[in-house]
């Protein structure tokens, strides 16, 4: 665990197939405080979460 994780690249081009689940998985549940997601054009589908828990800048 760390306090900040930042996940680069979180396109539906990058992470887009369902075997890849374990891996976002991994990677997001890593952060103890903070969690930056970044990507370009549309975010992966696998990163679909309830608006209310995270703040998008």
């Amino acid at each position: 665990e760390f306090d900040a994780v930042v996940m680069w690249g979180a396109s539906k081009e990058n992470y887009h197939r369902i075997d890849e689940t374990q891996l976002v998985y991994t990677i997001t549940s890593r952060a103890m405080y903070k969690l930056d997601v970044i990507y370009t054009g549309e975010k992966s589908p696998l990163l679909d979460v309830d608006k209310n828990t995270y703040e998008e800048k």
